[in-house]
């Protein structure tokens, strides 16, 4: 063999085998390469030089599903063709396939694999073919059900500023991740000061650290216009409330904004409030105030 041979193609698989060894697309030549070590039991089974080893390189590969997969199996389900659990809500049932739906749910892999799967403990399988696992679960409406299985199946489904809320619960409830960060994207690009105290005590609530300090930031960038037009920052309590207000980055060109903003918030309930008006008045630079509203 020639140099210029040698150096193309420095390790030939299929040398010495009884049968060609093809590699995939993603795999090329360079990426294979001969270790020296100890003799492997793949390498016996296989015929391989006693002291080669094949090494690929790993790649990160995208999750990808053809959209005419999951069309498929969204189609199977609702014709009600091969499926082998249901899940009630309420009074409805929905007839889903279980490994479609452990797929992406760590609560529904619970509890069709674990010790609840009805199919656990059946000597015959024929038996365990004839029942069905049914999971019930409370508190969720048909309608947010039926979005969380539309998503298991198709990776998408209907969210709007009606059904997010619950939907988001839900979808944290069961474990499903990428339904989670659909919601709280959808949280984020809806932001208008109207909703944005709403939406940053929702996140805090349920603990959603990233929407919650976009909601934040937000309120911060935008104080003016939520100092004019928002109603649930009057409901804050007072060191949510101080916490905004203190901020070296809310945006103002005027304190004065900020002082109303107080008067406001202590009107909204002065019997319980009017005590902590000097604490709010540390947060305010009243050094920036104008004469006239400090009268």
């Amino acid at each position: 063999m020639s140099r210029n041979q040698n150096e193309s193609n420095p390790l030939d698989i299929n040398a010495g085998l009884p049968f060609a060894l093809a590699l995939p697309p993603e795999v090329s030549m360079d990426s294979l390469q001969p270790n020296a070590g100890n003799n492997s039991r793949e390498d016996k089974l296989l015929g391989i030089g006693l002291n080669t080893l094949l090494k690929v390189r790993t790649k990160s590969l995208a999750p990808i599903v053809s959209d005419d997969a999951l069309n498929t199996l969204n189609e199977l389900r609702e014709e009600n063709l091969l499926c082998d659990a249901q899940i009630s809500v309420g009074g409805d049932v929905f007839n889903v396939h279980r490994a479609i739906m452990c797929s992406c749910s760590s609560y529904f892999r619970a509890q069709f694999t674990g010790f609840n799967a009805d199919s656990h403990g059946c000597v015959d399988e024929s038996d365990a073919k004839k029942k069905v696992n049914v999971i019930h679960i409370p508190g969720v409406s048909s309608c947010i059900m039926n979005c969380v299985i539309q998503y298991a199946y198709l990776r998408q489904t209907n969210i709007s500023e009606s059904n997010v809320h619950e939907l988001l619960i839900c979808a944290d409830y069961v474990g499903m991740v990428g339904l989670v960060k659909q919601c709280k994207d959808y949280l984020g690009r809806i932001l208008t000061p109207e909703n944005c105290v709403s939406i940053m005590g929702f996140a805090k609530f349920r603990f959603l650290e990233d929407l919650h300090l976009k909601a934040r930031n937000y309120t911060l960038r935008y104080f003016t216009e939520v100092a004019n037009r928002n109603i649930d920052i009057l409901d804050m309590s007072v060191d949510d409330f101080y916490s905004i207000i203190s901020d070296d980055e809310l945006n103002t060109r005027e304190e004065d904004h900020v002082w109303k903003l107080c008067v406001k918030w202590i009107d909204r309930n002065p019997e319980s409030r009017k005590r902590n008006v000097a604490h709010l008045m540390t947060g305010v630079r009243l050094g920036l105030m104008t004469p006239k509203e400090m009268v």
